[in-house]
């Protein structure tokens, strides 16, 4: 078969840059920083955040902003997963376009993943692309959900199946905001770093390990903030189709979002990746790219953060095999995942990240992870 005639061509690069900021206390004073530009401040602004994040943090920000002389609409949502939808997001986007927006509008997301990711696909759509900014609230958003450029929904078929990139001009972070975060969501949060920790960072493992008691210490937490990010951040910077940046920050992620999905999310995105980490470290001692320590290693963090570990009984190897098949990463009639060979060195054939698959390995490893139940309980 041959290529067409090609009569012509364009492109066009846009560069995506988005600021951090982390600094603790700064929600109590953002109206003195100046987030928002000079040449916006005319236009409608929009804060989205959810019920429960509203009553502890809404009129504070909503206040502190239109104190500082900006012209600020806020919209609640329910809290949930449930939220994360394309009925939410219509809803939302006639309630906006219903207050009146322009190109240099902003939408200022302040909650946690959910808040963060329809937020971002709202500002990347209308209007094909308005201003972005997050105020993550929780421990998963301040670590994971908001450091990205990638912003989804969820559809029928599966998790973060809708969305596209595009890029929040601020990330501003504080800390002080988690002593209000139940102790569930901040070990949620505390998967996505111990997936880092696996992944790139030997050292940090340990040091997670040996800081599991200090889930309330917020000395302890904004340390694991900056280090999370510290080994994040290099992977949004490289380029997108570098197989080490796209597949390290997926570890766990492809079983993950078909266990998060198969219950219903009733477990927490960072509950399920901790499962999904855990089924990636069988399939790598099957294959023989990880001894057994490096297994084991996986079961005895999770089990310290009191993470889950274990796939969960009512959900067998064929609904995860039938789920992982719109994951984004399979290809080929192979889903591909990156493995550990070591806690912080992961296998690469020539700098591809990316091992398929087959799917009698996976339900084997499925299997093997089941057995460890009544050692590691759940």
């Amino acid at each position: 078969m041959s290529s067409p005639k090609q009569f012509s061509s364009f492109a066009r690069t846009k560069i995506m840059i988005t600021n951090i900021v982390l600094e603790r206390g700064i929600l109590d004073h953002l109206g003195s920083v100046r987030i928002i530009p000079e040449s916006r401040a005319v236009s409608t602004h929009f804060i989205l955040t959810d019920s429960v994040l509203d009553s502890l943090y809404g009129k504070r920000v909503f206040e502190g902003l239109t104190h500082a002389g900006y012209d600020v609409k806020k919209l609640v949502i329910p809290a949930g997963e449930a939220s994360k939808s394309i009925a939410t997001y219509t809803r939302l986007a006639d309630e906006i376009f219903s207050y009146g927006l322009d190109k240099n509008s902003t939408i200022i997301s302040l909650g946690g993943g959910v808040v963060n990711n329809i937020a971002g696909v709202l500002a990347g759509t209308l209007y094909r692309g308005i201003h972005l900014i997050h105020l993550p609230t929780s421990m998963m958003a301040q670590v994971d959900a908001a450091i990205d450029f990638k912003q989804a929904i969820n559809s029928t078929s599966g998790k973060n199946l809708i969305g596209s990139y595009y890029p929040a001009s601020f990330v501003v972070i504080d800390p002080n905001v988690l002593e209000t975060l139940e102790e569930r969501h901040i070990r949620n949060g505390i998967a996505e770093s111990i997936k880092h920790a696996i992944t790139q960072d030997k050292v940090f493992f340990k040091r997670l390990l040996h800081g599991a008691q200090r889930i309330h210490d917020i000395d302890f937490l904004e340390f694991v903030i900056k280090k999370t990010l510290e080994l994040k951040v290099p992977l949004l910077n490289g380029d997108t189709d570098d197989d080490f940046n796209e597949m390290l920050p997926q570890y766990g992620h492809s079983v993950g979002h078909a266990i998060e999905h198969l219950s219903s999310y009733e477990l927490l995105h960072g509950e399920a990746i901790s499962i999904g980490g855990c089924v990636s470290a069988e399939i790598a001692g099957l294959l023989g790219i990880a001894e057994g320590k490096v297994v084991q290693e996986h079961y005895e963090i999770a089990k310290k953060f009191k993470l889950p570990s274990i796939v969960p009984e009512e959900i067998t190897s064929e609904h995860i095999c039938e789920m992982i098949r719109f994951d984004k990463h399979y290809e080929g009639d192979f889903p591909h995942m990156a493995l550990p060979q070591k806690i912080g060195d992961m296998w690469q054939d020539k700098g591809v990240y990316g091992a398929p698959i087959d799917f009698e390995i996976l339900g084997r490893a499925i299997e093997n992870n089941k057995k460890k139940k009544k050692k590691y309980g759940r």
